[in-house]
């Protein structure tokens, strides 16, 4: 129902999964996905941290966000262009 009122190609909408010790984030993440039709970047980086067990520490989570940036920019890069496209003068 949230899907159908957000006003962005389902193509364009990414789920992720930040890395969690204690809950298998990426994994529900890629589960729902799948139920409805989104892509997912979940990248894999090796020796993160937490500050509690939970959340990544500052330098963990700049790392994961900058290799969730990488593996999610084809998407966001198509997504913007086919926007552009769409509206661009004499369309």
């Amino acid at each position: 129902a949230f899907l159908a009122k957000v006003p962005v190609r389902r193509s364009c909408i990414i789920l992720t999964g930040v890395p969690n010790p204690q809950v298998d984030a990426e994994g529900m993440a890629a589960a729902i996905g799948k139920i409805v039709g989104t892509s997912v970047v979940a990248p894999h980086v090796s020796g993160l941290s937490t500050v509690d067990q939970s959340h990544l520490n500052a330098p963990s989570a700049a790392r994961w966000s900058e290799a969730f940036l990488a593996a999610a920019a084809p998407t966001i890069d198509a997504c913007l262009a086919a926007d552009r496209a769409a509206t661009s003068p004499g369309r």
